[in-house]
């Protein structure tokens, strides 16, 4: 049998064939449409890559070895660096110096500088027999890191709460109920050795911690501690004793009039320690944030916290938009 040989011609006519032939050079378009097209699977995850790298603290360079940003507000980080590893805290380690002081006397109580207690390094302009109120004492030595005005309040505070004369039993006394309130706080890892921070040698320093428990323990002073807010918020302060001198000071944040809506923060700089530095801000109404970085440098320090605010701000703008 003869096989037919199929003519389209005969089965479609001439105007319909025009039409289809026409059709032809189109018709490829959409094969070629899906061939351009990529899998869904993919677009969703190139979406997804393109959201996350939106994220502002995605490409933040630090200096430091250990950070954490932490939304109090909402009891939750938003971004971490090694934020358990534990540190030297230099004078960071101050922060615990005000409840302890404040949970054993009143904050009108009256101080007065023995000469016992300007042995520590550095010099703030602290006299012998000059007489300060506690609690200007306390924000004094936290806005201008005294070490002098640390020692003054441990041996103190700690010799009036055993009720006895001796200082620097005092002294030990407060540093033991240093490491309480640090337990108390829940920061568990933390190890106080000195009030001051400063290194104990050239291999030990004088307090440890880790920047998450940094963070903890402002929010605990934010809470508990209201009083605290504002006392080194400032650029320069001024401070008189009770004997009628004036102690004009630089706050030893060099960017703390930089930061909008900072409440409080205290610098850290040792051989051990390298640059510390931690801050409670406001980047948004009623939303309280800390940033902390450990292991920086003495300049760098300063470089990455102001990092760290630029990102949250960033974050919480972009969190509102969304929303």
């Amino acid at each position: 049998m003869m096989k037919k040989e199929f003519n389209i011609k005969k089965i479609i006519p001439a105007s319909a064939m025009a039409i289809l032939l026409a059709g032809s050079f189109i018709l490829p378009a959409e094969p070629m449409k899906q061939q351009l097209s990529e899998p869904e699977n993919t677009v969703s995850e190139k979406i997804e890559k393109e959201v996350e790298q939106e994220n502002p603290f995605n490409n933040i360079g630090l200096i430091g070895k250990s950070a954490i940003v932490f939304d109090i507000k909402n009891n939750k980080s938003i971004f971490e660096l090694n934020s358990d590893e534990v540190l030297p805290l230099a004078s960071v380690t101050k922060m615990l110096l005000a409840p302890v002081a404040f949970d054993i006397l009143p904050g009108e109580t009256e101080i007065s500088i023995k000469k016992e207690f300007l042995q520590p390094e550095g010099d703030n302009g602290l006299l012998v027999d000059e007489r300060w109120l506690l609690k200007d004492l306390v924000a004094f030595s936290l806005t201008v890191s005294s070490n002098d005005g640390a020692r003054a309040i441990a041996s103190y505070a700690g010799a009036k709460n055993l009720n006895i004369d001796d200082y620097e039993l005092g002294r030990i006394h407060f540093v033991s109920l240093m490491n309480k309130k640090a337990k108390e706080f829940g920061m568990l890892k933390t190890q106080i050795k000195n009030e001051t921070g400063l290194d104990e040698d050239e291999e030990i320093s004088g307090a440890y911690s880790t920047a998450r428990e940094v963070a903890l323990m402002f929010e605990k002073l934010l809470l508990q501690y209201p009083e605290l807010v504002g006392e080194t918020s400032e650029r320069e302060a001024k401070f008189t004793s009770l004997n009628g001198i004036d102690h004009e000071i630089k706050n030893t944040n060099l960017i703390v009039n930089s930061i909008p809506g900072i409440m409080f923060s205290k610098t850290g700089f040792t051989d051990l320690a390298g640059g510390n530095l931690a801050i409670l801000f406001d980047p948004g109404i009623g939303r309280p944030v800390v940033a902390v970085i450990l292991g920086s440098t003495i300049d760098g320090r300063f470089e990455d916290i102001q990092a760290l605010v630029k990102a949250t701000r960033e974050y919480i703008l972009q969190e509102k938009t969304e929303n």
